[in-house]
């Protein structure tokens, strides 16, 4: 008897493990409106976000982790999406391990929401409003 529900848990586990299936980003694309940017990450569902400092370029980040996922393909996207748009630069992507993170490069930090539409994850920034504070210190 002990040895069926032994059985029976590791199928059980090997069924939920295969039905996890990972998040795959298939698109990310940036948009410029009036006063506006919106970065659309299709494939996101299970993600956190983070805010990096000042790196080599001087931009700060706004760091979409997409966990447990893969770039579609496989294939690396080119090395940054130019925005250039108010307090927004650019947008890259890069595979780390199991994880895919959107970096979204600003020159200070913007009023942004993230919002799920379903079928991934859009970030929209005020391009030309800053936020009231610096986002670390608000933790």
């Amino acid at each position: 008897m002990r040895n069926f529900k032994l059985g029976l848990a590791l199928i059980l586990v090997a069924c939920l493990s295969l039905a996890a299936s990972a998040d795959v980003v298939s698109n990310v694309t940036a948009t410029e409106g009036p006063d506006w940017v919106k970065v659309d990450i299709q494939g996101a569902h299970n993600y956190s976000v983070k805010h990096l400092p000042p790196g080599s370029a001087d931009y700060r980040s706004i760091a979409i982790d997409v966990h447990g996922a893969s770039i579609a393909g496989g294939l690396e996207p080119k090395a940054a999406l130019p925005v250039d748009f108010g307090l927004v630069g650019q947008v890259r992507v890069r595979q780390m391990g199991g994880t895919v993170r959107i970096f979204i490069d600003v020159i200070n930090w913007p009023e942004y929401k993230v919002i799920n539409t379903g079928s991934g994850i859009q970030v929209a920034l005020k391009a030309f409003q800053q936020r009231r504070k610096d986002p670390a210190a608000m933790y």
